[in-house]
């Protein structure tokens, strides 16, 4: 009896060391497990050139004093936290970014979102709308990179 729990037992230890080299055999042909970005630097520009357009988007709900234009408001308000909550809502975890400001008519730039500059890495992705008001010229430009 004890020979057969013995043989049961080099049994085992010959189908776990089969499945071991099984995998061992699979992962050489499709190597080992790495980390890539989320998206390529073109798929971000895809996402900020289409945040600023759908903010941009002509919207009933939004008064007309702000040419119906959600990114008019947001700006002409200086409502910087409900813009930064959509862009982070619509760019993949991985992404980092920077919203300017650019009153063209009057030359003058400012960093609207973060309060401070980010460290910026990589490939930068650079989407931009302008809009008039007022007589005034502005451009926002939003800066997209990654982690």
């Amino acid at each position: 009896m004890n020979n057969k729990a013995q043989l049961n037992m080099f049994e085992a230890i010959t189908a776990i060391a089969i499945i071991i080299m099984a995998v061992f055999f699979v992962r050489s042909f499709y190597g080992a497990p790495s980390l890539e970005v989320a998206a390529s630097s073109e798929q971000l520009e895809t996402y900020g050139d289409d945040i600023l357009r759908t903010l941009d988007q002509p919207n009933s709900l939004i008064p007309e004093k702000y040419h119906g234009s959600l990114l008019v408001k947001y700006i002409v308000n200086n409502n910087s936290k409900d813009f930064s909550d959509f862009v982070e809502t619509l760019l993949p975890a991985t992404a980092l970014y920077s919203i300017y400001i650019y009153n063209v008519s009057g030359d003058e730039i400012s960093l609207w979102y973060p309060t401070e500059e980010l460290p910026k890495s990589g490939n930068i992705v650079r989407s931009s709308r302008a809009f008039v008001y007022k007589g005034f010229v502005f451009e926002v430009q939003l800066e997209v990179w990654y982690i």
